[in-house]
């Protein structure tokens, strides 16, 4: 895009897909800059589109003004994932540990191979164990025969699909 390219109100409004009223409000509050110019002969440039569109970007990623502002601030830029819409899917494990105990982890989003997981898990039981009375020890190798087994008595593994307790899925 060209860099000295001015824009009025009007089509910063257009090309950004934002009203000019809340263009004003983001100006107001800190979220971009002020137009070049005075009053009626005042412009924007392609810099007031780049800010306009990160505040947008920001907030579909569930960002709230107030944080926008922090970080258009300098504060560090840090933007979660977008949140799930209706649709989406995502494919976790509940993984059952003691009872009323269960992880629920979506091993693709946060990059775990099978056998780091199976290591999350090993790690996690060996801190219940001292927490939790009757949650037995994970076995050295994490081997996944060492996971305690579901309340049914089915035998059920973590990452298998099993009933919990309260009768609803607990696997994945």
């Amino acid at each position: 895009m060209d860099t000295n390219k001015r824009f009025t109100l009007e089509e910063l409004s257009i090309l950004s897909g934002v009203s000019p009223r809340t263009i004003r409000y983001y100006m107001q509050k800190g979220l971009m800059d002020k137009p070049e110019g005075a009053t009626r002969g005042s412009y924007y440039l392609a810099g007031h589109l780049e800010q306009l569109l990160l505040v947008k970007r920001w907030q579909a990623a569930g960002l709230s003004l107030e944080r926008i502002q922090e970080i258009a601030g300098g504060a560090p830029a840090a933007v979660p994932e977008p949140l799930p819409k209706p649709g989406d899917v995502r494919v976790e494990s509940r993984i059952y540990l003691a009872p009323g105990v269960h992880l629920c982890i979506d091993a693709a989003r946060a990059g775990l191979t099978p056998e780091a997981v199976r290591d999350l898990v090993r790690r996690i039981m060996e801190a219940l164990a001292g927490l939790c009375p009757g949650v037995p020890r994970a076995d050295p190798a994490g081997s996944p025969a060492s996971l305690p087994q579901d309340q049914s008595g089915e035998g059920g593994r973590a990452g298998e699909r099993s009933q919990s307790a309260e009768g609803g899925q607990a696997g994945g």
